[in-house]
């Protein structure tokens, strides 16, 4: 099975848990945002890889947006996406 392994920019930022009784302020991992990506970008990248249109993938990304949610709401948790990964809610 390959390893598909994705670095993540990241900084360690102090601060207090404010749940616990322990008032000890703790260091915790932050993803540092390098940009955005929308659905338009995405959907010419794949177009340019497969015989399907700009239009014909984001309508497809569009409903497994919606499969997605419709499944996650059905508390089939976690939501496997294969060599992609998986989702799941923190209650």
């Amino acid at each position: 099975m390959k390893n598909n392994c994705i670095p993540i920019r990241y900084r360690i930022t102090k601060r207090s848990n404010t749940i616990a009784n322990n008032k000890a302020p703790q260091h915790i991992m932050q993803v540092v945002s390098t940009g955005v990506v929308n659905l338009d970008q995405i959907s010419y990248q794949i177009s340019k890889e497969c015989t399907l249109s700009k239009v014909d993938v984001k309508m497809v990304l569009y409903a497994l947006g919606e499969k997605s949610q419709f499944h996650l709401e059905g508390e089939k948790i976690p939501f496997k996406f294969s060599a992609f990964g998986s989702i799941k809610t923190m209650a």
